[in-house]
């Protein structure tokens, strides 16, 4: 972001970005015995980690040179997301087609996360992307005490140590940035207008 976007990254934010990495790292490693860890899948997030990356600095510069709600901005990707990855998954080599107990779980997820990019998309316009991104690593610990609630996975030590760190970093980043930076997280008239926009007819 310091490169693409010109923002200013101090010695504090990429020090307590990096402890944020590291927590959530330590939390993989704990992971590592269990029978549900893989190789591939600690691969798979990493490329996860990348792809988002890229998409919150593509979003940011959308947002910055360009007049579009984050309505608008959201709607466009949903539909090239369910173009490019429903033909992946009717023409590939095993046509991944769910039955009906799953179409409950599909929605929830789309809401779930289209909601989330939505708001991530939304503070992009208030707040630097070398913060939004690193805010995303929160994720991670709540991952982990949801996935302890409903599908009775163990917590060990390594969790909750890789945990705390990850918060504490988290909550260090967006104190330092709120001491430094007084910008406000809601415009009340920007989201009137956004909704104007979207449901007004073309």
């Amino acid at each position: 972001s310091a490169r693409i976007l010109g923002e200013r990254v101090g010695w504090r934010r990429s020090s307590l970005a990096a402890l944020a990495v590291a927590g959530a790292a330590i939390m993989a490693q704990a992971s590592s015995g269990e029978g549900t860890w893989s190789i591939g899948g600690d691969l798979l997030a990493a490329s996860a980690m990348l792809l988002f990356c890229g998409w919150s600095l593509l979003a940011r510069q959308m947002r910055s040179q360009h007049s579009i709600s984050p309505f608008r901005l959201m709607a466009a990707a949903t539909v090239v997301s369910f173009v490019v990855i429903g033909t992946i998954a009717l023409l590939g080599d095993k046509p991944i087609v769910p039955d009906r107990r799953a179409f409950p779980f599909i929605v929830a997820t789309a809401l779930f996360g289209t909601s989330g990019h939505l708001l991530a998309v939304w503070t992009q316009r208030y707040l630097p992307v070398s913060l939004t991104s690193v805010l995303a690593l929160g994720q991670v610990p709540l991952a982990a005490i949801i996935a302890a609630l409903i599908f009775d996975e163990p917590i060990l030590a390594g969790h909750v140590v890789g945990g705390v760190i990850v918060m504490g970093a988290l909550a260090a980043l967006v104190q330092s940035h709120a001491a430094e930076h007084q910008l406000p997280l809601f415009d009340e008239a920007e989201f009137d207008a956004s909704a104007a926009s979207t449901a007004a007819p073309s």
